[in-house]
C-alpha cells in the first residue's frame, strides 16, 4: 500500500521531470525505486524492517550499493502514508541539494488547495487518512527566514481552525485523538508540551470549564508564531499562552494537573534537511527521557500525564515511565482496521499506582469500508465539520 502510494507521486516523471522505476534490480539486490539519472534509490520500510537480523540485513545490502555509486533515501511507511507531501518535499530537497544536477530540475507547478475540502482530515493530509502527528510540508528550510504565509491555509473545525502553514508539522490525527480522548474532568490547569500549532491546546479549551489556564509551550519559532495567532483567533483566546522555549527550560511556578504531549518519536529514522521537520518528529529535540523529567516537576500530586506514540515507542515510553515514577493507569490502542496491528498507544500516567484500563479504538467500520466506525465518531464528532 505504501509503496503504491509512492509510486504514484513519481511514475510518469512527475518528481521534476526524473524518470523512476519502481522494483528496480540493482547488481544482486531489488530497490523499491530507482532513478538511473540520479543514482538514487528510495526505499519505504515497513514494521518487517525493524527487526534485529532486518536491520543489519539492510544496512549490509545498502553499503554494497554504496560502493557502486548508488545513494539512498529511507522512509518509514507510516511517513508514506500520513504525509506524502513531506516525503516528497525531501526527495525534492535531496535533487536540489546536489550540486551536480543543477541545470537538470525542471521546474514544478502546483495546483492550488482545493477550498471545497478544507475540514477534511483526510484532504487535509491530501493522501492519507490516517495518523501522523503531524503531517503536511514543511513550513520553512534552516537558514532561510520566516516562511511565506499561504492563502487560507487553515484546517478548520466546528469551533475553531487552525492555520499551520508556518508550522514544520501540520494537524494530524495523532493530536485530534490526543485531544479528544484526554480525560478532562478534574483540570484546572493544563500544560501541553510541544505544542506545534495548538491544536490539542484548542481542543482541550473547547472540553473544559471557562476557568480552566492552559499554558503551551514550543520550540520552533514558525510553530510558536501559529500556536499564537491560532490562539488569538479561538473563542478562548483569554485562558491560552503560548511560551517560545524548549519544554526543557519552560519555567513556571504553578503545578498542572493535566499535562499532554504529542511528542516527537522517530529515534533512528531518515532525517530531513529540514530542521523545523526533524525538531517536530525526531527526538533530538525533545527525548522521552527529557518529556517525562519536564512532566515530574510540573505535574500535582494528583496530576495525569497523557501521550499518543506509535505502539513500540509507546511500549518503550511506559517502561521509561515506571523508571521515573510514573504508572500507566490508561491504555488504549489505535488501528485503522480490524486486521492490522496496532498503530498508536494512547496512554495516561499518574503517580500513583494502579492498574491500567485498557480500550481500543478502530478508525474504519470494516476491511473493506472508508466510513468511519461509532466509536471514532463519537470520539471526534465535537471536531470534524463532516460529523
Amino acid at each position: 500500500m505504501c509503496e503504491a502510494i509512492l509510486w504514484k507521486e513519481l511514475k510518469g516523471k512527475q518528481m521534476m521531470g526524473f524518470n523512476f522505476d519502481r522494483q528496480r534490480p540493482i547488481d544482486n539486490y531489488i530497490v523499491d525505486f530507482y532513478c538511473k539519472d540520479l543514482m538514487l534509490a528510495i526505499e519505504v520500510d515497513g514494521s518487517t524492517h525493524y527487526t534485529e537480523q532486518e536491520v543489519e540485513r539492510d544496512k549490509i545490502r545498502q553499503q554494497n550499493l554504496k560502493k557502486i555509486g548508488v545513494r539512498f533515501l529511507r522512509f518509514d511507511d507510516d511517513d508514506v502514508k500520513t504525509n506524502i507531501n513531506g516525503v516528497l518535499d525531501i526527495i525534492r530537497d535531496w535533487i536540489k541539494s546536489h550540486p551536480e544536477l543543477v541545470g537538470r530540475i525542471e521546474s514544478e507547478s502546483h495546483p492550488p488547495p482545493d477550498p471545497s475540502q478544507e475540514g477534511s482530515l483526510e484532504r487535509s493530509n491530501e493522501k492519507s487518512p490516517l495518523l501522523g502527528g503531524d503531517l503536511g510540508l514543511p513550513a520553512a528550510q534552516a537558514g532561510m527566514g520566516t516562511p511565506r504565509r499561504k492563502k487560507d491555509k487553515q484546517f478548520h473545525f466546528k469551533q475553531f481552525s487552525v492555520r499551520h502553514d508556518r508550522s514544520g508539522m501540520k494537524v494530524g490525527t495523532d493530536a485530534v485523538l490526543l485531544g479528544a480522548w484526554v480525560n478532562v474532568a478534574k483540570a484546572k490547569r493544563i500544560l501541553d508540551l510541544g505544542t506545534g500549532t495548538g491544536v490539542i491546546a484548542l481542543m482541550l479549551a473547547q472540553r473544559t470549564k471557562p476557568s480552566v489556564q492552559i499554558e503551551a509551550v514550543e520550540i520552533d519559532k514558525y510553530a510558536f508564531e501559529d500556536a499564537s495567532e491560532n490562539f488569538s483567533n479561538s473563542p478562548w483566546h483569554g485562558r491560552l499562552t503560548a511560551h517560545y522555549s524548549p519544554a526543557q527550560n519552560f519555567a513556571s511556578p504553578d503545578k498542572f494537573d493535566l499535562i499532554v504531549s504529542n511528542p516527537p518519536y522517530f529515534q533512528n529514522s531518515f532525517k530531513p534537511p529540514d530542521t523545523q521537520r526533524t525538531a517536530a518528529r525526531h527526538t533530538e529535540s525533545l527525548s522521552f527521557l527529557d518529556l517525562l523529567q519536564t512532566a515530574k516537576r510540573f505535574i500535582s500530586e494528583k496530576g495525569a500525564l497523557n501521550v499518543v506514540l506509535p505502539y513500540t515507542e509507546g511500549i518503550q515510553f511506559i517502561l521509561l515511565a515506571s523508571q521515573q515514577g510514573f504508572h500507566c493507569s490508561k491504555q488504549w490502542s489505535f488501528r485503522s482496521r480490524e486486521q492490522k496491528p496496532v498503530e498508536r498507544l494512547l496512554l495516561e500516567f499518574l503517580k500513583k499506582k494502579t492498574d491500567a484500563r485498557t480500550g481500543e479504538l478502530i478508525l474504519y467500520k470494516a476491511s473493506m469500508s472508508e466510513v468511519w466506525s461509532e466509536d471514532y465518531c463519537k470520539l471526534t464528532k465535537e471536531f470534524y465539520l463532516k460529523l
